[in-house]
């Protein structure tokens, strides 16, 4: 698979390497769910508990890259981002930030990120889940950038629930902020035997791609 640096040359080489990038974290998070019911484990139902143990354990394992097909990819946790030097302090910390070891030292902004929250089914962690997610990417002044115009929210599903009817409650929160504006509503990938939803979005005249990944961690947290 080619590096970043490669990808820009072709963007629907671009577009693919976004895609499975997104499908591995999916793959990965299944397999974090399926071992911890096998071995009859639990962890802490905390957020950076969940990341750290899906970054650390499996997102980042040389192995699970190697067997996927993402060695030139590295997974980072939680990064400082968008300078503000009239401040002299970051705006964001992201959760997650990937990076293709082609431009690991030539360009430090050419990376995609992954913003994790937790889901419930409830208005508190659904609203938690735009203001202080979705926002981050896509409401002036970003608190992350979109150096290709794509990013990923990656959703850890607490309590079992319908996705697709969350999915809606979500998408109205996002509708009903002015300060978002979303081209399309969360449109869902059909061909993805996951739950993947795509948006797209507008601020200061560029359009921001969120993909949106469920997964089911239920039996997993404590």
């Amino acid at each position: 698979m080619a590096g970043f640096g490669d990808i820009k040359l072709n963007s629907l080489v671009k577009n693919d390497v976004f895609q499975k990038i997104g499908e591995y974290i999916l793959w990965c998070c299944d397999k974090m769910s399926k071992n911890f019911e096998n071995e009859d484990n639990k962890i802490q139902n905390n957020e950076n508990r969940l990341r750290d143990h899906l970054l650390e354990c499996y997102l980042d394992d040389t192995i699970n890259r190697k067997n996927n097909d993402m060695m030139k990819f590295h997974f980072m946790p939680e990064c400082p981002e968008n300078y503000n030097n009239k401040d002299s302090k970051y705006i964001g910390r992201v959760d997650i930030k990937i990076v293709g070891q082609n431009e690991w030292f030539s360009n430090p902004k050419a990376a995609y990120f992954v913003e994790c929250k937790r889901l419930d089914g409830n208005k508190k962690l659904n609203e938690e889940y735009v203001i202080n997610g979705i926002s981050r990417f896509v409401v002036k002044p970003p608190h992350y950038s979109s150096y290709y115009g794509k990013n990923y929210m990656l959703g850890f599903i607490i309590r079992e629930m319908g996705i697709d009817k969350n999915v809606k409650k979500i998408e109205d929160i996002q509708n009903q902020n002015i300060n978002i504006q979303n081209k399309c509503g969360l449109i869902k990938n059909i061909n993805s035997i996951h739950h993947e939803y795509d948006c797209k979005y507008n601020m200061n005249n560029k359009v921001i791609e969120l993909k949106h990944m469920f997964t089911n961690f239920t039996k997993v947290v404590s």
